[in-house]
């Protein structure tokens, strides 16, 4: 490492190594890699495929753990979310998917259920009671315990009208379309017929007055 040291020294330059992590996600072999530089950034990737950037400063802010977004079109990578944002983030949705199979349990439980860390997962539960998707039940107390439970989706009133109309409309289109027509069983109760009935008297009429002067 000292001719590394020197060169940078001598020409004022810096460099960037690349290297391998252990099974411990610290920088494998010898800590002496750790020794000698000003900053190690190590990426990860966690069991849902997400990869991780985080550094170990010698000196100023390490940047906590975030996770990596690479654009498929441009090959640009950004940073997205913290971990502990994505964690909780996979933490509301097993909560939630949990809250729909079993009805209701404990912050506790629901924790420790979550597949993520324990702090991650209480961090979850609030979350989701803060954003109106799940609610509390209980005071807290030995005899009533806090549990949890999914709140029931609501219907809006301008949502309600308009399918209220939409079913009306269709309500009154097909009583309509099925109602029978009404035909008239005596011809002489239609328009039509008497007219036909009193031209054909007319021209009774008017033969009888011609075959009489006859």
């Amino acid at each position: 490492t000292q001719p590394i040291l020197d060169l940078r020294t001598q020409y004022g330059c810096t460099f960037c190594l690349l290297h391998h992590n252990n099974k411990g996600d610290s920088v494998l072999g010898s800590t002496m890699w750790e020794g000698f530089v000003d900053t190690i950034m190590s990426v990860t990737r966690n069991e849902d495929g997400d990869r991780f950037a985080r550094t170990k400063q010698r000196s100023g802010t390490e940047m906590e753990p975030t996770r990596l977004v690479m654009d498929q079109d441009s090959g640009l990578i950004t940073c997205a979310e913290s971990k502990f944002a994505t964690d909780r983030r996979v933490a509301e949705n097993r909560i939630l998917a949990i809250l729909g199979e079993i009805g209701e349990a404990s912050r506790h439980e629901l924790a420790q259920r979550c597949g993520r860390p324990a702090a991650v997962g209480r961090a979850a539960v609030d979350s989701l009671v803060t954003g109106g998707l799940i609610k509390p039940s209980g005071d807290g107390t030995k005899n009533s315990p806090r549990r949890y439970s999914l709140v029931p989706p609501t219907r809006s009133a301008s949502s309600s009208r308009e399918r209220e109309r939409v079913y009306i409309t269709r309500e009154s289109r097909e009583s309509h379309e099925s109602s029978p027509m009404y035909l008239p069983s005596n011809p002489e109760h239609s328009p039509e017929s008497r007219e036909s009935r009193e031209s054909r008297d007319g021209l009774l009429d008017y033969a009888r007055e011609v075959l009489g002067d006859a």
